[in-house]
């Protein structure tokens, strides 16, 4: 619906823009993935506080290790596609990785206690401030800004909502070795699987990118949602609850 809306606010440039912006983060993402909420989900110290704030350090490290990278790529890409506007929207949308890493760890401890309709109810009041947040700002501006500053405000919204709402400690900077040991170790397991799900579901955009205008780029992303939504919803179901459901 919220992409319904926002194609009558903007031109199809914007969302080309904006594909291969948010497809720059997903790769730097899962390209990085060692699986620190699966590895809350299933291990036997998944309640340990030592544990959790080692998890949520790393997690920290990495937010702002992939925020770095991603600035630094913005020039690049810039070149590659042509349109110097990639080396000011991809380091603003790059906090995104840095509000995602802070995320406290009770997110990851509701997965595992399989607390799904909390977890819901969340992810649906976040996905609600993100898509006002981009209709708004997509309004006043006009342009593609109004999409990527609204999404950075839904990640913060985000982070908001559950850190109210969502009960636990807080966590701390930890580095405990054994830890760290079997987080790293169980999610090299976890990084050539996502890199082979990225480069086979999304390397068509970053190459299409590449021969076609960024308008009809825009206009095949918007298509390419609406048609693959019913296996997205599948991937989705399957990511928040077999893994909890399987460790119970």
């Amino acid at each position: 619906l919220s992409n319904l809306v926002l194609t009558r606010l903007l031109f199809p440039e914007a969302f080309g823009i904006m594909a291969l912006s948010g497809l720059l983060l997903t790769a730097l993402s899962q390209f990085s993935d060692v699986g620190i909420k699966t590895s809350i989900i299933r291990s036997e110290r998944g309640e340990d506080q030592v544990f959790l704030d080692t998890a949520w350090s790393l997690k920290v490290v990495r937010g702002v290790f992939l925020f770095a990278m991603a600035w630094l790529l913005s020039y690049p890409m810039s070149i590659l596609y042509g349109d110097p506007i990639f080396t000011k929207i991809v380091p603003m949308m790059a906090i995104i990785l840095i509000v995602e890493g802070l995320l406290p760890t009770s997110v990851d401890l509701a997965y595992r206690h399989m607390e799904m309709g909390r977890l819901t109810a969340l992810e649906i009041g976040a996905n609600l401030i993100t898509v006002i947040s981009m209709i708004f700002c997509s309004w006043l501006t006009g342009d593609v800004w109004g999409l990527a500053y609204g999404t950075v405000l839904g990640a913060i919204g985000k982070f908001i909502l559950f850190k109210i709402f969502l009960p636990g400690h807080g966590n701390s900077f930890v580095f405990e070795r054994p830890a760290m040991r079997e987080l790293l170790t169980f999610g090299v397991w976890i990084f050539p699987s996502t890199i082979a799900t990225f480069i086979a579901m999304q390397s068509d955009k970053f190459l299409l990118g590449i021969y076609v205008s960024l308008e009809t780029l825009g206009i095949y992303n918007i298509g390419y949602f609406l048609a693959s939504f019913p296996l997205m919803l599948a991937q989705t179901l399957g990511g928040r609850v077999m893994t909890s459901f399987y460790r119970n």
